[in-house]
């Protein structure tokens, strides 16, 4: 059982199931980066295959953000993230029950 449990399923190519454009190991790493930047600014989050779900009841879906971090270098990731995250609203009353992490808002 890797880090993420059954979230690090990968397909016969290789790809992780829940991220496909990604690896599983590209996609665990994602989630973890995702996960670290979320608590650093008070929020935290369990992680599921394709999203996280934030104690305040959002999901955080990270699709978007896979196809994105894919086509930069992973040394730039965390501020990929980062990026997405401060678009997020900062509290619960500001946010829906779900927002995606993408451009797409």
């Amino acid at each position: 059982m890797g880090f993420f449990g059954s979230r690090d399923k990968q397909a016969a190519d290789g790809q992780d199931v829940a991220l496909p454009t990604l690896s599983v190991e590209q996609a665990n790493h994602l989630r973890a980066v995702t996960r670290t930047v979320l608590a650093e600014i008070g929020f935290e989050a369990t992680v599921f295959g394709s999203h996280l779900e934030v104690a305040d009841g959002r999901e955080l879906e990270m699709d978007a953000l896979a196809e994105r971090v894919r086509t930069v270098p992973r040394a730039e990731w965390e501020a990929v993230v980062r990026e997405h995250v401060a678009l997020l609203p900062q509290t619960p009353r500001e946010a829906g029950p779900q927002e995606r992490l993408s451009d797409e808002s």
